[in-house]
């Protein structure tokens, strides 16, 4: 048998994320809360925010704070790392930080957001569930509540539409222990028969048809869903496979159309087909 020894700071973090993921009780609030730990002095302009962590008032020794300001405008894209800083992590939550940034980097036009880790060695325990918006765009440009979740975002340097692909994947493969419901509806006075697949929750996660589109063939549509929105939606017709897929701002991150991508009419009628297919099923559920 093989013993991996892992340094004291990644097992401490680590028993620190086991014990407060198996306490479901929350945490007795003090009638003095402590303040936030004060943020490092950053000179010129700077984002800044109190991170906080539900359940949590203190973190184990050698952790380190990570923090970036990317730009999230090409949302297909992996974001652009415009500022960043490493420090240790103070011991006291919720901590109060600042990010200093140069001005002459950021563009009006463009989106933005801030991402916050909490890394031990090179694990990340806690972090951002996604950029928060900051500084264009109607955003705020500091005093942000900012609350981290266990693990973060995915890993940096896989693409969205990496993820989404194979989340997607993953999807297709488990939906045999989802429940199945049955229904069909008209396309063009023919009537078309569709299947999906329900959560316990009642969340819609899949459905899937078969059109024939006469001259044009066969199509198979699969169609996946997050939040009762459309999120990726799979077209393979004469051996062609389509996937588009969208984040949770709506915002279109993977077009494929074999070697090219589909144009934004065909990514609106794709849309359009898995709306319609949820309000159907969902009056089935």
């Amino acid at each position: 048998m093989k013993f991996i020894v892992l340094p004291l700071t990644v097992a401490a973090a680590l028993a620190l994320v086991a014990c407060n993921n198996q306490s479901n009780a929350p945490a007795a609030v003090s009638s003095t809360q402590a303040p936030a730990a004060a943020a490092p002095a950053v000179t010129g302009p700077a984002i800044t925010a109190k991170v906080s962590i539900d359940q949590l008032a203190t973190l184990p020794p050698g952790l380190s704070l990570i923090m970036r300001l990317v730009d999230v405008t090409d949302a297909a894209n992996l974001p652009v790392v415009v500022a960043e800083s490493t420090q240790p992590a103070s011991a006291a939550l919720p901590l109060k930080v600042a990010l200093g940034y140069d001005p002459a980097k950021i563009d009006a036009s463009h989106h933005y957001g801030l991402q916050v880790m909490l890394q031990a060695e090179t694990l990340v325990l806690y972090g951002t569930d996604r950029p928060i918006p900051v500084l264009t765009q109607g955003a705020p440009k500091g005093e942000l509540a900012v609350s981290l979740v266990r693990g973060g975002q995915p890993a940096a340097d896989v693409p969205p539409a990496e993820v989404a692909k194979g989340e997607f994947e993953k999807l297709v493969a488990g939906i045999g222990a989802l429940r199945r419901i049955q229904g069909e509806r008209l396309e063009d006075d023919i009537a078309v028969g569709w299947d999906a697949f329900v959560e316990d929750s009642g969340q819609i996660r899949m459905a899937r048809e078969q059109v024939d589109y006469g001259d044009a063939g066969s199509a198979q549509f699969r169609y996946a869903y997050k939040g009762g929105k459309p999120w990726v939606v799979e077209r393979v017709q004469k051996g062609v496979t389509t996937l588009v897929g969208w984040n949770e701002a709506g915002d279109l991150i993977l077009n494929e159309k074999g070697s090219s991508e589909a144009d934004e009419a065909d990514v609106a009628r794709l849309s359009a087909r898995a709306e319609s297919l949820y309000g159907q099923a969902a009056a089935r559920r």
